[in-house]
């Protein structure tokens, strides 16, 4: 499904909106719609896609810009944009994708180091990225806030070299997130309580795992029922999703869960509702920039980004500063590297008055 209108304007160096005339040729706005997206597997795709391509239209007709809007399976989505990028003539000024945090990071990794900023629509599960880009679930709100909001580079974190956005866990949290992916797309209360009673039985049976993690600052020996690191470090705030203040600090933040029993458990579950749960004294933390994590198992169960992987160990974690661009709502300015308008936005002047 293709959608257009007129060519779309892009900031100057210095970093001014420019806007030429409408018979003057831009590259579009690329919009890749995941199929099996969690929010869309209970309703039609393609009436989804139908509505949004005419709402994205009635927000860009104003600012000589055009839509190309794709709803295909996530493979298909991956080999339409490395198309797109490889006919420099055809390159977007922005690529919007719709799709979870996997979705998301698919797209992410061919867009890593070319500048092209990339939106998120929040079509996911949990939509952890989106959330730290305080870019609002509500799809009619957050479509003007990708336009008129800034961009700015965030950090990538690599795992055996394969790039992640938020995290990657191990152990015990990684079996649970695969319990959840079997339930994509009807979380519903229903389904939330069948996971945690899910997750218990695999906390009482699971032992902890043996491991060696070597920083920079030195080795340390953990036996642990679950690890996650974090491509920058976590808020300690309320909530039962936790997010981050920054995505450009240049740390690798590290999370070892010693929790013995399911009271112990269910303390960490208060202390996070509560939002203290960087308090817990069975929660061990600390910030790397470079980790390798040794372990008895030729192979290890993991979860990057949402995604259930097996990967040959050891396991290795760097960190990449600023090299993917993203678009965000304009508060989270101060979450960016080099924030600044984004190429989507209006002039301020224009901005003010239409609020």
């Amino acid at each position: 499904m293709v959608l257009e209108t007129q060519p779309l304007a892009t900031a100057d160096d210095a970093g001014v909106q420019d806007f030429p005339p409408a018979s003057e040729p831009r590259p579009a706005i690329l919009v890749l719609l995941n199929r099996s997206a969690g929010s869309l597997i209970d309703n039609d795709p393609d009436e989804f896609a139908h509505a949004l391509g005419q709402r994205l239209e009635a927000l860009v007709a104003g600012r000589g810009g055009r839509v190309d809007l794709r709803l295909l399976e996530g493979g298909a989505l991956v080999d339409t944009l490395d198309s797109m990028l490889s006919a420099q003539a055809g390159r977007p000024a922005a690529v919007l994708v719709g799709g979870g945090d996997g979705t998301v990071l698919a797209i992410a990794t061919r867009l890593i180091g070319s500048r092209i900023p990339l939106g998120i629509l929040p079509l996911g599960t949990l939509n952890l990225l989106a959330r730290d880009l305080l870019i609002p679930l509500d799809m009619d709100a957050a479509l003007p806030a990708l336009l008129d909001g800034v961009q700015g580079e965030i950090d990538v974190a690599r795992i055996n070299g394969a790039p992640f956005l938020n995290l990657t866990m191990l152990g015990i949290k990684s079996s649970i997130t695969r319990i959840r992916e079997r339930n994509r797309g009807s979380l519903s209360p229903w389904h939330w309580l069948r996971m945690v009673w899910h997750a218990l039985k695999l906390f009482r049976r699971a032992p902890r795992e043996p491991m060696i993690l070597e920083t920079p600052q030195g080795t340390r020996k953990v036996r642990a029922h679950g690890l996650a690191v974090a491509n920058n470090g976590y808020a300690d705030r309320p909530g039962l999703l936790v997010s981050r203040d920054h995505l450009n600090g240049g740390a690798l933040a590290v999370y070892i869960g010693r929790h013995q029993g399911l009271l112990s458990l269910g303390r960490q579950l208060l202390r996070l509702v509560g939002g203290r749960w960087q308090h817990d004294p069975e929660l061990d933390h600390f910030t790397t920039s470079h980790l390798v994590i040794h372990t008895k198992r030729p192979q290890i169960h993991t979860t990057v980004d949402g995604e259930p992987q097996l990967l040959p160990t050891p396991l290795t974690f760097t960190l990449e500063r600023a090299a993917l661009t993203v678009l965000a709502h304009g508060e989270a300015a101060r979450r960016l590297a080099d924030p600044r308008p984004g190429p989507l936005a209006r002039p301020p002047a224009v901005v003010a008055a239409a609020t």
